[in-house]
């Protein structure tokens, strides 16, 4: 059941209910909801999870568990040590465009690409603990202040498990920090043109492993990897900047406008010019649409 992947663009979540559930001796039950996307962290006690696969699974304190929709799960508890779960229900939606550029919002009932269980050990196990007791602190329904607070806990929490779930077994992690380090290196500096080599001398590593560690976590190269990422940052700044082609070309570190003109066409499809002048067409049929509803 252990998945891995990256978490999808464009997800927004309603949380739908919280609880901190304490068992007592004989308790056994299923899960209830599910249609919705359900975590479960165990803050105390033993017990046992028996999944659809029939599957039995030994639960037990600092454990955390992603219930996809749909999945069926059967849960009992030590009688000697009683089960206390903190219990996350929320709907996820994902953003998408529609025809006329707008956005168009569904549902997104798949699998979340995390693990079906986490198991933390030390400090990561304080640091679930804290941040389902903020959830369950900071949870006022039908309060906006509260709303805004639980969502961003939320996110923080989809966070964590998604490194978890790329992180790998203990042995891997060494690797995964590195990448992490380089990655957050290079989203911070993405506009200075340094070359690689430099990157290397930095962490003190060979330019093989620097390929190597960005094919294993990213998937691709480095240089690749950076071309997207300034790529990214020019897209925006074209949609939503008055920044010239040569402004664009510096601030997202292009040696010069044709060297940015002709990799944003490579990875766009087309010039930048003429991706400004699609997304403003865009803007304005989305514009002239919410004036012809609004009217």
């Amino acid at each position: 059941m252990e998945q891995k992947g990256e978490i999808p663009h464009g997800l927004h979540l309603q949380l739908l209910w919280m609880m901190d559930k304490e068992t007592g001796p004989g308790w056994s039950d299923i899960r209830q909801n599910r249609g919705c996307h359900t975590f479960y962290w165990i803050r105390e006690g033993r017990g046992t999870f028996v999944t659809e696969e029939g599957e039995e699974l030994p639960v037990r304190e600092g454990m955390l568990f992603y219930l996809r929709p749909g999945l069926h799960l059967h849960m009992t508890t030590d009688d000697s040590q009683p089960l206390r779960i903190a219990m996350v229900l929320v709907l996820l939606y994902q953003t998408e465009r529609d025809p006329l550029g707008g956005m168009l919002m569904r549902e997104f009932a798949e699998a979340l690409p995390l693990p079906f269980m986490t198991r933390s050990e030390g400090e990561a196990d304080g640091d679930f603990e804290a941040l389902f007791e903020k959830l369950l602190r900071e949870w006022i329904p039908g309060q906006a202040d509260s709303e805004l607070a639980v969502k961003a806990l939320l996110f923080e929490l989809l966070h964590r498990l998604n490194w978890h779930a790329n992180a790998g077994s203990p042995e891997e992690n060494g690797p995964n920090r590195l990448f992490a380090r380089i990655r957050d290196e290079l989203a911070r500096q993405y506009a200075e043109p340094v070359p690689l080599r430099e990157w290397t001398r930095r962490f003190g590593i060979s330019e093989s492993y620097l390929r190597s560690l960005f094919m294993r976590f990213a998937g691709q190269g480095p240089k690749s990897y950076l071309a997207r990422l300034r790529n990214e940052h020019a897209k925006r700044m074209l949609v939503y900047t008055d920044r010239t082609m040569k402004e664009i070309a510096e601030s997202c570190g292009f040696a010069d406008e044709f060297h940015f003109s002709k990799s944003f066409k490579k990875e766009n499809g087309m010039p930048p010019k003429a991706y400004r002048q699609q997304a403003k067409s865009e803007e304005t049929a989305r514009s002239q649409t919410a004036a012809v509803k609004k009217d």
